[in-house]
């Protein structure tokens, strides 16, 4: 069995009231696929949209 990954794809898309959902699929080297819909929180959207990471601003600062 060989689980080293092969491929990997990553998109976004919006739902009907424009709120993002990551979307991910992994393909190892046995061929099989996994895949994840993960809803991306309204925190975290806030945070990017202050320039935050984890909590802390641009250059490590809280």
């Amino acid at each position: 069995m060989d689980l080293s990954i092969a491929n990997i794809h990553g998109i976004e898309i919006l739902d009907s009231r424009g709120s993002p959902t990551a979307t991910m699929e992994v393909t190892p080297g046995d061929g099989t696929i996994g895949a994840a819909r993960v809803p991306l929180s309204a925190m975290y959207r806030a945070n990017i949209a202050n320039g935050r990471i984890d909590g802390r601003k641009p250059g490590g600062t809280s």
